[in-house]
């Protein structure tokens, strides 16, 4: 009757992640009110494709609409990741997939960029050099909100929403399938701009996005295999098991010059645990030799769960299935 019951401790968890969302999403609007698109800077996603479709109506009408195609492309994609990936990753998205286009209508609709002197600064020296500032700026902003959005356990909706689809349906990851798409909206902005200097710019922009991201978001993703050989295996595997709630492996070594017997301890732990876990080896055991390696993927365990859905099982066990069957049919004939 109360196994659904939310605890308090994941009631806070969710308002953490909703907040750390709206953040990420009023870092994000900044970047692009502010910095990107003022200024024709295409450096990827939904709101580049924006920035390319409000070109022509600017000229003609000489309003920036930019944000009301962020609306609809948000709406649009939101549903149709609803439909393909299902409730969950529709709930995930649905507080970005709303806010970045509320903070980025209200960015815009404010004329921030006149009232605090950004097109001024643009317009009194060289536009190039101040167009790459603009442009660096407007990345490392974009990056610091995405990277909140992703600790928040969400996304900002948009072009993140293709890219999770294209990784569900084919063989690239969300990283691939991102770059790829980023990739062409910059080269497409180079046919339709005609500017190699924003052609530039907007790679420089993405790759600040990207570095920021990688910086403030992907390294504390990782984890990281920690091996310690220690006289005090005891000490350490109960600092462990109590503290971090993780399990380890002990084993038995053997010094190659003294042949002396010593304990080795092995553990998988997260960015955050491994830098604390460091400090408490060296309290524990000043003499203990650490080594620290970081480990491309974990499955299994507390980390990532190690499955996949029934109907990518069954076309496993049925390809594999196929291949041994013929091994069997080969090896009866050549009986």
């Amino acid at each position: 009757m109360f196994k659904n019951k939310i605890t308090k401790q994941e009631w806070k968890k969710e308002i953490v992640d909703i907040l750390l969302i709206l953040l990420g999403c009023v870092f994000l609007a900044l970047g692009s009110a502010l910095f990107i698109v003022p200024f024709n800077i295409i450096q990827g996603g939904m709101t580049s494709i924006a920035e390319l479709i409000n070109l022509p109506i600017q000229k003609a009408t000489g309003n920036n609409v930019t944000d009301l195609f962020v609306w609809g492309f948000n709406v649009l994609l939101w549903i149709l990741g609803f439909v393909v990936l299902g409730k969950d990753f529709a709930f995930n998205t649905l507080f970005g997939s709303i806010f970045y286009p509320v903070f980025l209508s209200l960015f815009m609709r404010l004329d921030l960029v006149d009232r605090i002197g950004l097109m001024s600064f643009y317009q009194g020296g060289d536009s190039l050099s101040r167009l790459i500032l603009l442009g660096i700026a407007g990345g490392v902003l974009s990056g610091i909100g995405t990277a909140l959005t992703y600790l928040g356990h969400g996304t900002s909706g948009g072009s993140d929403v293709l890219f999770c689809i294209t990784a569900k349906y084919t063989d690239l990851t969300e990283d691939v399938a991102g770059f790829i798409f980023d990739s062409s909206v910059i080269f497409l902005s180079l046919f339709v701009i005609r500017d190699w200097g924003i052609f530039l710019v907007g790679i420089l922009a993405a790759f600040a996005c990207s570095m920021t991201v990688k910086n403030l978001y992907t390294n504390r993703q990782k984890n990281y295999r920690v091996e310690i050989i220690t006289d005090k295996k005891d000490e350490i595997k109960d600092f462990l098991q109590q503290q971090f709630h993780s399990t380890c492996t002990l084993s038995k070594v053997y010094g190659g010059y003294t042949n002396e017997e010593k304990d080795k301890v092995t553990v998988l732990l997260n960015y955050h645990d491994t830098k604390v876990f460091r400090s408490v080896i060296a309290s524990l055991d000043p003499k203990a030799l650490t080594s620290i390696d970081e480990v491309s993927e974990v499955k299994g365990g507390p980390f990532t769960p190690a499955h996949v859905n029934r109907k990518e099982a069954k076309k496993i066990r049925e390809k594999f299935g196929i291949l041994l069957n013929k091994k069997k049919e080969e090896e009866k004939k050549e009986d």
